[in-house]
């Protein structure tokens, strides 16, 4: 894994959530739907991004940052509503059966987003991916309870997380996320 660069105008130490997603497509919304809950919530040391699936934003967006939170709607068989975590840049790679995250509804999907910025030496210093399980993709489909009720969820777990005390020695930060992924966070 490279270093991330970091990119002139940039603060060192910022912090970006990005929700991806399409509006017009039922509950691949929920990335963005959590993002605009999140809107204006967060600590002013948090941005907080949009992203309709363009790489080269995506890129951008976590460029220089220490931490790159990414929400995006998944389809890996799952029930509806489930949340995957991953803190693991090449485990998102691998994840069998999570589509978007390699091509699908963003024609440019999220794990080649990270192999591009991998060789462009523009990953952030730390990236948490968080899916959470849609059930219909259909166009102009509306976004489906469980799927609704786990953004709401993931929404207030994000503002727990960035404003819950911190405990020293006690490892607590991606606790709200661990429904599924790779076990215990940093």
């Amino acid at each position: 894994m490279s270093t991330p660069s970091r990119t002139p105008g940039k603060t060192p130490g910022r912090t970006v959530v990005i929700g991806l997603g399409g509006d017009a497509r039922g509950d691949d919304a929920a990335g963005l739907e959590v993002v605009r809950l999140l809107r204006d919530t967060l600590p002013p040391s948090v941005a907080v991004v949009e992203n309709a699936g363009d790489p080269a934003e995506l890129i951008d967006s976590w460029t220089g940052t220490d931490l790159a939170i990414v929400i995006d709607a998944v389809s890996s068989g799952a029930a509806p509503g489930t949340v995957h975590r991953h803190t693991d840049i090449a485990g998102v790679a691998g994840v069998a059966g999570v589509a978007s995250w390699h091509g699908s509804s963003h024609s440019f999907g999220l794990a080649d987003a990270i192999d591009l910025g991998r060789a462009l030496g523009r990953l952030p210093g730390e990236l948490v991916v968080l899916g959470i399980e849609g059930d219909d993709f259909t166009i102009g489909a509306p976004m489906t309870p469980p799927v609704r009720a786990a953004v709401r969820h993931m929404a207030d777990a994000m503002r727990t997380l960035f404003y819950a005390p911190k405990v020293p020695g006690r490892c607590h930060r991606w606790d709200a996320f661990r429904c599924s992924g790779d076990g215990d966070g940093p």
